[in-house]
């Protein structure tokens, strides 16, 4: 009889913990101006909580435009996570190595890329540590003459050797937080692969049972989210999907399209890994002696990264220690996503303290 009691009040407690906390997350929600979201919490093998919040579109709230839970986000720079796992795979296969050079690969790039970089490394690409500048900014890309004509592999290549021409912003071996590196290492799996980085990803994903598409959600179909801005008069604003916005030439590093369900996978397939002592991908990729290793930043046991590209704001955040993992996913940017999401993990990291 206690013992059946216990059970009772065990299950009790964490229905109202899962109650509780979605309720606190509600709040900060209904007191901010994003206008829809989706969020979980994850262990290996469970998952804990998983809720969709609000709606597709700002300027179309209605019962047909509610967020589901299988709704497509943009993941913005958490796509980096992705890169470097394909990057990892592929290392496994030997087809190359963490410390393979970039003019072993592209030798024809020796003679014409800045001296800085003749000895630059996959790994050093890859763990923003090689030098390259940040383009993150709509600023940067101003400066890149782009051609006119060609195909988008052709424009890509010629955005890394501009990149490459350039002096590097600091030693390598120095942390430099960088879109266009990911471009870089990206161009290096496809040289030895003679593959797309799309299909490359697309397919080694697929594996996992993971789905994952590219750019905006609603450039794939209009009743999945819109992305969302407060560039004018500071008035929350649904993105059409044929607003003149891509993230041209650093696509790799940012412009990958997932539901949460799927993010879930992606986000159990690196827990169960880091349980695994032997899964030295996994290892690598999180590495807690590095500030930023595989596309993930690292800080106290924990893993964690953003992705926007203004229109769209994810996080995740795996904790080494007690083996959970925080996902929100926003379908809108800047400011307002930030603070919501910032106060949104507040309160899971307290209703899931780490051990």
């Amino acid at each position: 009889m206690r013992i059946i009691l216990f059970l009772l009040l065990s299950v009790n407690f964490f229905l109202s913990s899962d109650a509780q906390v979605k309720h606190l997350i509600q709040q900060q929600f209904n007191s901010s101006r994003v206008p829809g979201m989706v969020y979980a919490v994850v262990k290996a093998d469970t998952i804990i909580e998983m809720h969709s919040l609000g709606f597709r579109r700002a300027d179309k709230q209605t019962p047909e435009q509610v967020i589901q839970i299988n709704d497509w986000f943009l993941i913005g720079s958490n796509t980096k996570a992705m890169t470097a796992y394909l990057a990892g795979k592929l290392v496994e296969k030997g087809v190359l190595a963490w410390d393979t050079r970039l003019v072993e690969v592209l030798p024809h790039w020796q003679d014409t890329i800045h001296q800085a970089y003749q000895s630059v490394t996959l790994w050093q690409l890859l763990t923003l540590t090689a030098g390259v500048p940040a383009f993150t900014a709509g600023t940067e890309f101003t400066k890149f003459p782009k051609p006119a004509t060609g195909t988008i592999a052709e424009k890509r290549k010629l955005f890394a050797q501009y990149v490459l021409q350039q002096p590097p912003v600091n030693a390598a071996g120095v942390f430099h937080y960088s879109n266009a590196s990911y471009s870089i290492a990206a161009l290096m799996l496809e040289a030895v692969t003679g593959n797309t980085w799309e299909n490359l990803l697309t397919e080694e994903l697929k594996k996992e049972g993971i789905q994952i598409q590219f750019g905006w959600p609603n450039r794939i179909h209009v009743e999945q989210p819109w992305g969302h801005w407060a560039l004018v008069n500071n008035k929350i604003t649904a993105l059409s999907p044929t607003v003149n916005y891509r993230l041209s030439f650093v696509e790799r590093a940012g412009d990958v399209n997932t539901g949460l369900p799927d993010y879930i996978k992606w986000i159990q397939l690196h827990l169960k890994g880091l349980q695994q002592p032997d899964n030295l991908l996994m290892k690598k990729l999180h590495d807690t002696t590095l500030t930023y290793a595989g596309g993930w930043a690292v800080k106290n046991g924990v893993s964690y990264h953003n992705g926007s590209d203004g229109a769209f704001y994810v996080t995740a955040e795996l904790n080494h220690k007690n083996g959970i993992a925080f996902i929100m996913m926003a379908n809108c940017g800047g400011k307002d996503a930030n603070e919501l999401i910032a106060n949104c993990l507040q309160i899971l990291r307290e209703a899931y303290p780490s051990k």
